[in-house]
């Protein structure tokens, strides 16, 4: 019997909860990485992993103990509710929603200090990282702990305790759950109106056909441009601005001398189109040019609506060039 007790003295530590916890963590690490197959729980293992695993990891890290009578969370508990003695597990549960709601918003604007683009997988990957992270050293904090006061969580027995405190309508739980929501509800609304959903921009490219495959490729440009050649070059325009928008091209083909100055510029065309967030287009167009000669540079502009009366690379929204020689 005594070696049975040491056994489970020794193995305590390791607690059924922060192995939950832990694997709640390395999902949502996974998940932000690699490709998971859906699964119907999905949406509430989110749930739990992002509103409820990083502060419930956080809270074992600080109190190992099972009975925790000591420290700032226990005083000013005592000082607000009246309520004096040790943190209780509905406590403890309460503290780790509003820890985990004030978590999240925190490691987001982390990763903007650091400027990171901030997406879904880079947040989770960070809200995973750090709740793994915390449930090592609530482990490590736990095995320092003496067996008999090492802190483990009984899911039956904290839910009888939940119910049976609820139903008393006087009861401080009451107000303690209320305050935990409305914590979490707020620093999750603070994280949603100030997430960032990504740069808005437009892809603007020009693209030739390869010879030999016959795909649109960013290089295998014609080096001298004629009318079969100049059909093989195409203008690709994707909208992710997130809203309708109407763009304007502009197609300049310029002469320079030997100082590198603009010598001569002919505009071959203009053309205007309106794309829908998320539309590409493309645009297979080339007018015969007047002026001829080698090392001659075909500057492609985009304008979101009007063009100014001087267009140029320095006051366009997008820009492209090609150098071609243009036989006489």
């Amino acid at each position: 019997m005594a070696n049975s007790a040491g056994s489970s003295g020794r193995l305590s530590f390791v607690s059924t909860d922060l192995i939950l916890v832990g694997l709640v963590g390395t999902w949502l690490i996974l998940t932000a990485t690699v490709e998971l197959g859906d699964f119907p729980a999905r949406a509430i293992v989110g749930l739990v992993a992002i509103l409820f695993a990083p502060g419930y990891a956080l809270v074992a890290a600080l109190f190992p103990h099972k009975n925790t009578t000591t420290g700032n969370f226990a005083d000013i508990r005592a000082e607000v509710t009246g309520i004096e003695g040790r943190v209780t597990v509905i406590e403890r549960l309460l503290l780790s929603v509003a820890l985990s709601a004030c978590l999240v918003p925190l490691l987001g604007l982390g990763l903007a200090l650091i400027q990171m683009q901030i997406q879904a997988s880079t947040s989770m990957a960070a809200v995973g990282a750090t709740t793994v992270g915390l449930t090592v050293v609530a482990f490590v904090r736990r095995r320092l702990v003496q067996p008999q006061e090492r802190f483990g969580l009984k899911i039956g027995a904290v839910l009888q305790s939940l119910f049976s405190q609820v139903r008393e309508p006087n009861s401080p739980l009451v107000v303690l759950l209320a305050v935990g929501f409305i914590i979490a509800g707020a620093g999750i609304g603070v994280a949603v109106l100030g997430a960032d959903r990504g740069e808005d921009f437009t892809e603007f490219s020009v693209l030739a056909e390869d010879p030999d495959s016959g795909e649109l490729v960013a290089d295998k440009y014609p080096e001298e441009l004629t009318e079969d050649t100049a059909e093989r070059i195409h203008v690709e325009i994707t909208n992710n601005e997130g809203e309708t928008v109407q763009y304007s091209v502009i197609v300049l083909l310029q002469s320079f001398d030997e100082s590198g100055q603009v010598q001569a510029t002919e505009r071959l065309y203009q053309f205007r189109m309106t794309l829908e967030p998320g539309e590409t287009t493309r645009e297979q167009r080339m007018a015969r040019p007047e002026l001829t000669g080698a090392d001659l540079r075909v500057t492609y502009l985009l304008y979101i609506d009007s063009p100014p009366e001087s267009p140029s690379t320095e006051n366009a929204y997008r820009h492209a060039h090609l150098w071609v020689d243009i036989p006489a």
